[in-house]
């Protein structure tokens, strides 16, 4: 009775290891994935344009140890490239960007367009911003592991996510919108992407125009 009582104790023990440890390696962490601020990622990396009454300052995040820290993905293995985006306006009219119109280029002009942020997140939790292959890995406890660290590492990135994305998308005048517009680019584009067209909407017109921001 002794004995299977302590192989009963070391099993209780045993899974609660096991479980911490899992858990702890399941959970994306916007704290630490987001240790940049926007002020770091602009200082000496931006591309600046001043087009249409509006700078416009833009850093490519296709370098893969910047893109792991601030929004915790590798672009090659996600087929993504985050662009960080801050649009002063200094005009006198609104201006809205309309990020659906906007897209990355290579130097041979091959255009790649944007993501919605919901199609963004989708992409980040298919490729190693999210926990798989632990029910596999480890059985039953892995999968009861797997499946709430899951939901909670998603939960994570979808704030996270939101909450760095670009707003506001209408930009009134002397004032300025910032944050991250994410694009679809094949791993084999990636390193040939040399430009940025920014598409402006006018609210009042409804006519576009297009500003392109060269790195």
């Amino acid at each position: 009775m002794r004995f299977n009582k302590a192989i009963g104790d070391f099993c209780c023990v045993s899974l609660f290891i096991l479980t911490s440890l899992l858990a702890g390696c399941a959970t994306y962490s916007p704290a630490e994935r987001g240790e940049l601020t926007p002020a770091d990622i602009l200082k000496g990396k931006e591309a600046v344009v001043s087009s249409e009454s509006c700078e416009f300052r833009v850093v490519i995040l296709k370098d893969r140890d910047l893109a792991k820290r601030y929004v915790g993905i590798d672009p090659a293995e996600s087929s993504m490239i985050p662009v960080f985006m801050r649009i002063a306006n200094s005009g006198n009219r609104l201006i809205k960007l309309d990020a659906s119109g906007s897209s990355l280029l290579t130097a041979a002009g091959e255009p790649f367009q944007s993501l919605t942020i919901d199609e963004a997140i989708e992409k980040a939790m298919r490729s190693d911003a999210e926990v798989v292959g632990w029910g596999i890995a480890f059985g039953t406890v892995g999968a009861i592991v797997s499946a709430s660290n899951t939901a909670s590492t998603n939960k994570s990135l979808e704030e996270d996510y939101h909450k760095k994305s670009f707003k506001p998308n209408l930009i009134n005048t002397e004032s300025s919108g910032e944050g991250l517009v994410f694009f679809h680019v094949p791993p084999e584009k990636q390193e040939f992407i040399n430009a940025a067209v920014i598409q402006l909407l006018d609210p009042t017109s409804n006519e576009t125009k297009k500003v392109t921001v060269r790195f």
